[in-house]
């Protein structure tokens, strides 16, 4: 029943994805964190810990939807940050359970979540510190897929670092800071490279 819910919650977020008008999004989000929710409580009840990180990630990344569907400031931050919490739940469930894979993802979700908070309206004032919290979780998270070779996850984890190198670079660049700003474009530049070079054998494999 749990994985059933669970399906009717992922079309539901699906369909939400597909539509334009803000209104209708959160309509579609909503009935999708409703069945979520109504996943998690069997799989809680039955102590399925693998079932129970993968609600809280689907919880977490319907939140983080609904933050860039937002207006308001307040409400950005507060979507952001329900993200964020479900998203460092299911982390440590991940750790908890020795699933290397869960975590390798869930350090790559995490990351993107300080990204977007970055660039949000009230967080401003903390953007160079939480591009740098981004910057930390996604190292954690590239290094990890090259431990356990796994081509998706490097490719991910390298395209959004060099994503946050550059945001970096244009930061110490308009600050004057040329040093910092070359450091930081050089290292937009190898992972750059890395996210081609992984793509392509990607693309290759796939052939």
């Amino acid at each position: 029943i749990a994985r059933i819910l669970n399906n009717i919650g992922a079309l539901y977020l699906k369909q939400g994805d597909a539509f334009f008008k803000t209104s209708t999004k959160e309509e579609y989000f909503t009935k999708a964190l409703e069945f979520y929710q109504k996943s998690l409580k069997i799989l809680e009840d039955t102590g399925d810990k693998d079932g129970i990180a993968r609600a809280f990630n689907n919880i977490g990344e319907i939140y983080g939807k609904q933050a860039e569907e937002e207006l308001k400031p307040d409400s950005i931050s507060r979507k952001y940050n329900q993200a964020l919490e479900w998203n460092q739940k299911s982390l440590k469930i991940w750790q908890e359970i020795g699933d290397k894979k869960g975590v390798t993802n869930s350090l790559y979700n995490i990351g993107g979540i300080y990204l977007k908070q970055a660039s949000s309206p009230n967080e401003k004032n903390k953007g160079e510190f939480l591009l740098h919290k981004a910057e930390d979780y996604c190292k954690q998270s590239l290094l990890s897929a090259q431990e356990l070779k796994y081509p998706e996850h490097i490719r991910n984890a390298s395209e959004r670092l060099s994503i946050i190198y550059k945001v970096l670079g244009k930061s110490a660049y308009t600050s004057g800071l040329m040093t910092i700003a070359a450091s930081h474009y050089k290292n937009a530049a190898e992972m750059q490279d890395l996210f081609k070079l992984t793509a392509d054998k990607i693309n290759n494999v796939e052939a």
